[in-house]
């Protein structure tokens, strides 16, 4: 580990998860801790859902499906998800997330 990421790391007592720059570019733990900072910023996002059973022009409409993720003005995340009637919002939630 470098001085700098060491001195980075010790300054803040919540992050002390792993950096890619910890190791070296492209090994299997620089990717790993790439991915795991993408999911974080992704999973800190504020997230917006329009929840709706109104039939999809040349969709499966028996089938729930949600649009992907989009990104908004304020940085925060967009869907629609599609639920088929007599299907929860959260059955057709699992069942999309599942897929994604």
């Amino acid at each position: 580990m470098s001085e700098k990421s060491t001195k980075a790391r010790h300054s803040s007592a919540t992050d002390l998860a792993p950096r890619p720059g910890d190791f070296p570019i492209g090994s299997v733990s620089s990717r790993a801790a790439a991915r795991r900072m993408l999911m974080e910023r992704f999973q800190d996002r504020q997230r917006i859902e329009f929840v709706t059973n109104m039939r999809l022009p040349h969709q499966d409409n028996t089938k729930p499906h949600a649009t992907p993720w989009s990104e908004t003005t304020d940085g925060g995340l967009m869907r629609m998800l599609y639920v088929p009637l007599g299907m929860t919002a959260d059955e057709a939630r699992r069942i999309v997330d599942s897929t994604e």
